[in-house]
């Protein structure tokens, strides 16, 4: 559960409300820190303890974050590494490497807003207008 895993996010500022979207579908590094690593107050009791500044880590392996269960306050994460090693795993890194897009689509829980390609517009919801047909001011 979350008591026993902090979070690091890593090249970014993620705000609090905002990190489980972040996290969920995303590539995260499973780490093993120093005891006492998850015994911090925590901030925001319905969200898990995020670190700020992650030091160095061992990591066991990669693993894919499939579902956040904030009910049961539970990671459900796809990953290789064998049990026996993920058991010391108590941080959670993400990184940039983000997943292609064509894995999410194929086999996702993920909201079709986060995979529509053209979400990114210039008026809030329309589709970005090209501009390419503006005039250029002439310099001299």
């Amino acid at each position: 559960g979350w008591a026993d895993v902090a979070v690091a996010v890593q090249h970014s500022e993620v705000p609090p409300s905002q990190a489980l979207y972040a996290l969920n579908g995303s590539i995260v590094a499973l780490c093993v820190g120093a005891p006492g690593v998850c015994d911090a107050p925590v901030a925001f009791p319905e969200l898990p303890r995020f670190l700020r500044d992650a030091p160095l880590l061992p990591c066991v392996g990669l693993g894919v974050v499939a579902c956040i269960d904030p009910a049961a306050r539970t990671f459900h994460i796809i990953t290789p590494v064998p049990l026996r090693e993920l058991e010391a795993v108590n941080v959670l890194v993400k990184g940039r490497v983000e997943l292609p897009t064509i894995l999410a689509c194929r086999a996702s829980s993920l909201p079709d807003a986060y995979l529509a390609a053209d979400c990114l517009g210039s008026g809030g919801g329309k589709a970005m207008a090209s501009r390419n047909t503006l005039k250029r001011k002439r310099l001299g």
